[in-house]
């Protein structure tokens, strides 16, 4: 039943983006689109796949690629790109049977930044930054809530107690590193916080909340019956790294990309 809901949610974002998109193919499109998912598909050949406590992790560096597309690409390239990169990528390594849910996430990981930059890029900086805000804000509610859950059925014993007390300020420690961080790279490589690098922080966040967070625990869930709290506090302990590590990574290459004029929305 839930791979089917998954196949409808699939269509339907496919049904809507061929009736929306009114960008005509263009050489430059495809090739930069073949040219970023071969860099995928050779990047998730490193991915590291981990199962402990019931859960299964893996941790792919190659979602920011599928992010660049749909962040400098029109929406229908990222909807080939996210189609292409799940295919391709289950034949060269697979980490399993074939479940929709997963070629959906890819899907949604190219897609969210392609509907971020097409419809957020007019918007005021100060809009854009209000919405950064508060998908963070709730992303790390997500985060506190998922992680403290394992402890709050037994606050009598006071290390639980205390693990509930100080959890919510390591986190905040932990993304607060990770922002300054990210602000000093872009101090030391002389890169202005503007819309690109606030839209790209809205479509990275959007990624580990929706897809990560909340879709992959569902799906783990219906095709091993892994547990999906435990799913979730896996992820929300790799999401947080992953959001530094995709912007410092992502916003550069984001930069290089529109300073040489390869988008082609």
């Amino acid at each position: 039943m839930v791979q089917i809901i998954s196949i409808i949610a699939g269509l339907f974002i496919i049904g809507i983006t061929l009736v929306k998109n009114k960008a005509k193919f263009s050489i430059k499109g495809i090739a930069l689109t073949g040219i970023l998912l071969a860099i995928a598909l050779v990047i998730s050949l490193f991915s590291i796949n981990l199962q402990f406590f019931g859960g299964q992790l893996v941790i792919r560096f190659s979602q920011i690629i599928l992010m660049l597309i749909g962040a400098t690409l029109a929406p229908i390239y990222a909807l080939i790109a996210g189609l292409s990169f799940d295919i391709l990528n289950l034949l060269m390594k697979p980490l399993g049977s074939f479940y929709f849910g997963f070629t959906l996430n890819n899907m949604l990981v190219a897609m969210i930044p392609a509907f971020i930059f097409s419809n957020f890029r007019k918007k005021t900086l100060r809009f854009n930054v209000s919405v950064l805000l508060s998908v963070s804000g709730l992303y790390l509610m997500y985060c506190i809530i998922v992680l403290l859950s394992v402890f709050t059925g037994n606050l009598g014993n006071i290390d639980n107690a205390l693990y509930v007390f100080w959890l919510p300020i390591i986190i905040l420690i932990v993304m607060s590193v990770g922002f300054v961080s990210v602000v000093y790279m872009m101090r030391k490589r002389k890169l202005k916080m503007d819309h690109h690098f606030v839209m790209l922080m809205i479509s990275i966040v959007l990624v580990e909340f929706i897809v990560q967070g909340f879709l992959t625990p569902l799906w783990l869930h219906d095709m091993m019956q892994t547990p999906i709290l435990i799913s979730m506090q896996l992820r929300a302990m790799k999401g947080v790294a992953m959001i530094v590590i995709n912007s410092l990574v992502g916003y550069p290459l984001l930069k290089l990309f529109h300073k040489n004029k390869l988008e082609d929305k």
